[in-house]
């Protein structure tokens, strides 16, 4: 632990030094249209934070460069420190669910082929650890071409964020005042997620929409307590060997005044991936359906934000006979029973405190709270009630089912930086009395945009 702690440390230090050359630009807040003499010997070119839909600041800088390449990315440090005894079973199944420190950086690249065809990329690189056994990393690659057409119809090609919640398209640390991005949003929405696909997206009078089809996700993966998360795959993955079962998704948003944003998507899609079912010899015939919504709204120094989703998993019967046939050749130890249904959300309060200080403030001090439910079993799936009746079978299904209450602080004295401590009480709400989930935490980190 004190080991992370000086590591994030240097890092702290190595980044505001960075930071001060990636951005000069002033917290209040509108975008910076006009070049700077000093971008032509820089490097990494000043961001103008102009949003292009479905991708967050720094990954639209290309869109509104001055050049006709960009370099841009973040990077996010993190520690997390826990308030009593981890399940580090759990942790081994799926580290996002109980790393001490997460150390993540990504690094964007663009190029403008034309005035209307741009290449735009990134490389993510993620490392985390439990601080005691387990050590995993991830690299996740968005490659994506878009067509700018005219503002209101484009096209992107590749592979894109999924445009669902808020955080998976606004992912750098910037956007978001926790040091870890919420659990809705790292859970049942499994941020980052990456698909391979087609979107048509634009601007029309203060709204933007998003719609298009890419590939789904794999079920046979799911597990209980991260639902859809384990069913993401790169890419690369799976070709030659399954079928790509499409999905198709929608997003709308309003922003048509600076102080409110309101959103709606929604995704429904095959998770089949040409799996059989070996008692029946057809294939499964599974499909994820899942809707969200959110609203920001700023007033003053004072900022609300909420966000809420519903999912639903169809066909938990057929992922249950592979698992079954999975479980007699001891490629498995048990069945996960999968939420048929699950649902969460979370509504936040922001107050910048230096005003009060000092009212021409140009850095940030927001205190925040969060209040966060999730259920990964809002309703369960199949054989559920099968594993119940089994005397031999432990009652211990490995359901997230928790009610979180967040008191945090942000510094953030340049736009592009963000400082951040918060502490996490986590309520267990399962009813399965052998459910041991990650304990309450304190955690302290640091990003930056440039």
């Amino acid at each position: 632990m004190r080991k992370n702690f000086f590591v994030c440390l240097l890092l702290l230090t190595t980044t505001l030094v960075f930071g001060q050359y990636a951005d000069d630009s002033p917290l209040s807040g509108q975008p910076d249209t006009n070049p700077q003499v000093q971008d032509d010997i820089r490097l990494v070119e000043k961001l103008k934070y102009i949003k292009q839909p479905g991708l967050a600041n720094a990954a639209s800088k290309i869109y509104s460069a001055d050049r006709r390449y960009s370099i841009s990315g973040f990077l996010e440090l993190n520690n997390v420190n826990y308030l009593g005894e981890r399940n580090l079973d759990q942790v081994e199944q799926d580290l996002e669910l109980g790393y001490t420190g997460l150390y993540r950086l990504g690094v964007y690249y663009g190029y403008k082929i034309s005035k209307r065809w741009i290449f735009n990329s990134e490389v993510q690189v993620e490392l985390l650890h439990d601080g005691v056994r387990v050590f995993d990393g991830e690299v996740n690659v968005e490659l994506i071409f878009d067509y700018l057409w005219k503002e209101s119809i484009s096209f992107r090609f590749g592979n894109f964020p999924v445009p669902l919640g808020y955080v998976n398209v606004m992912e750098e640390p910037t956007a978001f005042y926790t040091v870890n991005r919420p659990e809705v949003e790292r859970i049942l929405i499994p941020t980052q997620w990456l698909e391979t696909g087609v979107m048509m997206y634009g601007n029309i009078r203060g709204f933007e929409y998003n719609t298009g089809i890419l590939k789904g996700v794999d079920a046979t993966h799911f597990s209980e307590g991260a639902w859809i998360r384990p069913g993401r795959y790169h890419w690369y993955e799976g070709i030659g060997e399954q079928s790509w079962d499409p999905a198709v998704f929608g997003k709308i948003a309003y922003h048509g005044t600076t102080n409110l944003e309101i959103a709606t998507a929604g995704y429904y899609g095959s998770a089949s991936r040409g799996h059989v079912n070996p008692e029946t010899n057809q294939s499964i015939q599974t499909s994820v359906a899942m809707a969200t919504t959110y609203i920001d709204y700023n007033i003053g120094n004072i900022s609300l934000f909420g966000l809420g989703m519903y999912g639903q998993l169809n066909g938990t019967e057929d992922i249950a006979a592979v698992h079954r046939a999975r479980l007699a050749n001891g490629s498995m130890t048990d069945i996960p029973v999968l939420g048929h249904q699950t649902y969460g959300g979370y509504g936040e309060i922001r107050w910048d405190i230096l005003p009060l200080f000092n009212e021409k403030a140009t850095q940030k001090l927001p205190l925040f709270f969060r209040y966060e439910r999730l259920n990964t079993h809002h309703k369960d799936g199949y054989i559920a009630e099968e594993r119940q009746s089994n005397e031999e079978a432990e009652l211990n299904i490995g359901e997230t089912n928790i009610t979180n209450l967040v008191f945090g602080i942000n510094y953030r004295p340049k736009r592009n930086i963000a400082i951040k401590a918060n502490y996490t009480h986590r309520i267990n709400m399962s009813l399965y009395e052998a459910i041991n989930l990650q304990p309450s935490r304190l955690e302290i980190g640091v990003g930056i945009i440039f």
